[in-house]
C-alpha cells in the first residue's frame, strides 16, 4: 500500500479527514510508516473507494463510511 502526500493534498490526507473516527496520525511521515497506523489508513482508503464505487460518487464523498466508524472502536 503506496499513499501520496503532494503537500496536503493526497490520498493519506483525504483518508484522515474523511476517516476522524480511526484516529489516524495527521502527520503523514509518521502515519505512513508506522504500520499499526498505515494498516488503518489502508482500509479506510479501500472504504471509501468501495463506498464511492457503489454509489457512482467521485473520492469527494462527505459521508463517513462504516467501515471508518467500526474501526473507531476497534483494535487492529
Amino acid at each position: 500500500m503506496q499513499f501520496t502526500n503532494r503537500k496536503g493534498n493526497g490520498t493519506y490526507t483525504l483518508v484522515v479527514r474523511r476517516c476522524p473516527g480511526a484516529r489516524l496520525d495527521p502527520n503523514f511521515e509518521r502515519g505512513a510508516t508506522d504500520l499499526h497506523n498505515a494498516m488503518k489508513a489502508a482500509i479506510c482508503l479501500l472504504d471509501l473507494e468501495l463506498f464511492c464505487d457503489a454509489r457512482g460518487y467521485s473520492s469527494g464523498v462527505s459521508r463517513q463510511p462504516a467501515g471508518a466508524r467500526h474501526l473507531s472502536g476497534r483494535r487492529l
